[in-house]
Order: C-alpha cells, then structure tokens, then sequence
C-alpha cells in the first residue's frame, strides 16, 4: 500500500512471512543433530551401547535421525536414494550394536533389520526427533551439554527461558572475543581514557568550547 510523505509518495514496507527452511537446510540441520548424538553417544559408550533396553533405544534414536536422509519418492533416483540411507543405518548398527546383528539368523529376521523396517513405515514427522526429545530421552545435563558442545541437542535440566538466555549471553562473550582481536578497546577503558573524564579544559582554566576550538585551529596549548 501507497502512503504519502511530504517528501512525496512513498510505498510502504511489506512485512513478510518468515521463510520456512529449505530441504538443504532441513537436511544439513538433521547432519548436524546426528553428530552430536554420536558424540554423546561416543563419550558415555565409546565400545559400542549396552545390550539391554537403553542401549536399544539409543540405537533406535540414531535410526530414525538416519533415516530422515531418504527421499520420499518413486523415482529410481530416490528408491536408490532410500536403499543407500538403508545401508548407513545398516552400517550405524555393525559399529554400535552388534549384538543386533547376530550371525547365525538370517540377515532379514534380525533385530536389527526388523527395527530399519519399522522405522522407514513411519511418517517422517515422527522420525524426525527434535533436539528437546532428544535430549530428554539421553537425560543430558547442562555440564555435558556445554563439555561435549553438542548444541544441536537441548539439555534436560534447562527449560526455553534457560537456554535462550544462556545462547544470548554466549553470543555476547563471542562477539566481545571478536572485537577484542581486531583491537578495540572495552567500553570502561576508551571511557576512562576519553577527554570528556580527562577534562583538560579544567586544567587550563578555560571553557569547554574554547579548548576544542583551539584544537581545531591549532593554537595555543592544544596545540602542543
């Protein structure tokens, strides 16, 4: 819509929707969820998870982070695309349970295989486990959470409020360290150095407007 300003007819700004993301985006945020389960994974159980029913559930957690990987489709393309990610979750279970795996059954009638099937029926809402369900279900503490920097995950122990603050806080000491590398001062010190604390006009015994425009003349003591 057209308003009018006395500079003339100006058009005023829309405001947008914000946008929702991309499947590059989607995809790149489940990578980065994935790594950092593994990495609390890698840290409580670096041998491979339990054999008993958490150890389960840690695998079936990962599973459907996997599994978030396949197209949905009836392509070629995808249908490759699906047995490929069918393989990584395959691979996923080899190297963390191999209890599953046993090899005296057949490869279709494991646990592990029986689980893959499971997963892939689901809707891909279901499969795709938020930070908070993810972090709920491995109970992580704020100290693993900061230890591990698994940031992807949201800890048990902290509600929103909690960790909107502590991002807020984290991002304000990240930008300080910034600014300190390119060498700018903190504002205590450039204002414990400026000349409005200095006052040299005091010492000199004249006014505030004399002394600066002696400086910006170049004359007198200022100048000096």
């Amino acid at each position: 819509m057209d308003v009018f300003h006395k500079s003339g007819l100006v058009r005023a700004p829309r405001h947008s929707k914000p946008r929702a993301p991309s499947a590059q985006q989607w995809h790149s945020a489940r990578n980065k969820k994935l790594r950092d389960y593994k990495r609390v994974l890698r840290d409580r159980h670096p041998y491979g998870v339990p054999e008993d029913e958490a150890g389960y559930e840690y695998v079936y957690d990962a599973l459907c982070l996997i599994s978030c990987r396949a197209p949905e489709g009836d392509s070629d393309e995808e249908q490759a695309a699906r047995r490929g990610v069918r393989k990584q979750m395959q691979n996923f279970v080899e190297a963390w349970a191999p209890h599953l795996i046993p090899p005296e059954m057949c490869a279709e009638d494991t646990a592990a295989a029986l689980m893959i099937d499971s997963i892939m029926m689901l809707p891909v809402r279901q499969r795709a486990l938020t930070g908070r369900t993810l972090g709920e279900r491995l109970n992580l503490t704020k100290d693993d959470w900061e230890r591990l920097e698994v940031w992807q995950l949201l800890p048990a122990d902290m509600n929103d409020a909690e960790i909107a603050s502590y991002r807020k806080e984290r991002q304000r000491k990240s930008r300080e360290r910034r600014r300190r590398r390119k060498g700018i001062r903190p504002r205590d010190e450039y204002l414990a150095n400026s000349l409005s604390q200095q006052r040299p006009w005091v010492a000199e015994g004249i006014s505030k407007t004399t002394w600066y425009r002696r400086r910006r003349h170049g004359t007198g003591s200022v100048a000096k």
